[in-house]
Parts: structure tokens; sequence; C-alpha cells
């Protein structure tokens, strides 16, 4: 008798992971992906009118939660070119938080050369933006992460990582408020025009600490150390949709390096008259205007 209960009981937990395998499967192949992309990209679209989303797919995953493929980032004003592409998004609740007042998310998304970890918190706000979150990230590579090089107007380089923390009460982009630090190894930046002969500008560091503050950008300090120069920076960047019309008012000092001058194809008298700017060491300058297209004036 007891035998024959030891096998009802056996049959009974194959029968349980028979059932529990047979639901994970139908939830898997019968997962509403059109729907939950029509909804994402809709709900994106109503947030944020000046920009879409084009996702391939989405599927169910372990947490539980869902993974959505293959993402890309378009403006609407520019359809052909994609600012960015992720080959995977993944977002999952907290299992715990789930039976809290609020329920935190978690976010890790791989695309971009490198990996996008972070968490957020939707708040009662009363709008569908309204948050508090922080996102780290490693590895992105700024040549991939066209949403720069549009900003700015020209061809930007490099791996950047960080931490931001955000907070939101709802509206656009520019609403935010929260804190950056970002770095950024063997950097690029293309000159709109060349300066004496250099076409481009080469960072093996750059450092940036700052607050964004519903609308304004204050940079506390930014460090960088290239093979043409190094220096620092601080000031603020007054935000403006689209992007590139932010106004920059920053100040700074820069320190040329050796190839700084070696490196240039400007006359020789030009060049000695460089020398001797250059021998004051540390120089003074004022950068503002338009992202696109500031001007520079040293002191």
């Amino acid at each position: 008798m007891a035998k024959r209960t030891e096998i009802f009981k056996g049959a009974w937990i194959l029968y349980l992971f028979y059932g529990a395998a047979l639901a994970i499967l139908l939830l898997y192949f019968m997962f509403p992906s059109g729907a939950v992309v029509d909804y994402v990209r809709l709900s994106a679209q109503k947030e944020v009118p000046g920009f879409y989303l084009e996702i391939a797919g989405a599927l169910p995953c372990m947490g539980p939660g869902i993974v959505f493929r293959d993402v890309s980032f378009y403006r609407k004003s520019a359809p052909g070119l994609r600012l960015a592409r992720f080959e995977r998004i993944r977002l999952v609740p907290e299992i715990l938080s789930l039976f809290r007042e609020e329920t935190v998310y978690r976010i890790e998304a791989e695309g971009l050369g490198g990996t996008v970890k972070g968490k957020f918190i939707p708040s009662d706000g009363g709008k569908k933006t309204a948050m508090n979150g922080n996102i780290e990230f490693s590895g992105i590579s700024l040549e991939d992460l066209k949403a720069v090089s549009e900003a700015a107007g020209r061809r930007v380089t490099g791996s950047l990582s960080g931490i931001i923390s955000i907070a939101s009460q709802g509206g656009d982009i520019i609403s935010l408020s929260g804190l950056a630090r970002l770095k950024a190894a063997d950097a690029g930046l293309e000159l709109v025009q060349p300066l004496v002969g250099i076409t481009a500008l080469r960072f093996s560091e750059i450092t940036i600490n700052g607050v964004l503050e519903k609308g304004r950008i204050n940079i506390n300090q930014a460090d960088f150390k290239g093979r043409e120069l190094n220096g620092n920076l601080s000031g603020s960047i007054s935000l403006a949709v689209p992007v590139e019309e932010s106004i920059l008012d920053i100040r700074g000092t820069v320190e040329p390096q050796v190839r700084f001058l070696t490196a240039s194809d400007a006359a020789p008298e030009v060049k000695a008259a460089m020398i001797q700017f250059f021998k004051k060491g540390k120089i003074g300058f004022v950068l503002r205007g338009k992202i696109r297209s500031p001007t520079v004036r040293f002191m």
C-alpha cells in the first residue's frame, strides 16, 4: 500500500511538471507579441511626439518580464537616420515590489557595442511619464549613438560609460531633473572648420559631472586629456527642442600639447605666433551659442 502511494505521488509530481511546462510553452507561443509591440510604440509616440520606435518583436521571459528584440529609435523629421539601436531590451519587475505600493522595474539592454542596466519606479503623479530611476551604462559606442553626432552636427567617436539618475513629474524630456557622472575614453570630436590645419581633436579621457534641472544642464566640472589639448570647463546648457537648438554658456581653460603645434600645417610665421601665444600655458576660453554652431573666444 505504501509503495502504491509513493508511485501515486510520483505520478502527480510528473503531471505538475508537465502542466507547468505546457503552460510555459503555451504562454511563449501564444504571447500577443504584435499587440504588446503596438501598445509600446503608440505609447512612446504619444509621450515623445518628435520620435518613434521600431520593434521587431516581444517575448515573455523569466522574472516574469518581457524581452523586446531589435529596438530602434528614430526622429520623425529624419526617418532615414537611426539614432540608436538595441539588439535586446529586457524589462522585469522586482517580485517583492509587486506586493508594495510602488513597483520597481529593472531594465537591461544590449546594443551600441555596450550594455545598459538600471531600475525605475513609476510614481503616482497622475502622469504616465512620472517616475524616478537610475541607469548605468558601459562600453557604449558614441559613433553608433547617432543621437549625439546628430545633436552636435559633427562626427563624435569614443566609448561612453557612466551613471545617470533621473526624476520626472511627467511631460517632455526637458522637464527631467537628475544627476550625471559620465566618462568617455578614446574620444574624438570632428571640427566644423579646421583649426590651424587640424580637422579633429582626440582625447584619451573625458570626465563630466553634471546636474539636470528642468530644462538646464549645469556642468559642475568636466576635465579632458588629449593628444592636442588638456583642460577643463564648467557652465550650463539651456535645453531646447530640437536638441541642436540648445544654447551653450561655458567657460574653461585649455593647455595645448606639443602635438597641437607639430600637427599643424599652418605657415611658419603663424606657428611662431602661436608658440608665443601658447607660452602662457593654460589659456581661458568662453564657448557660447547653439550646440551646432558655437562661437569660441580665447582670453
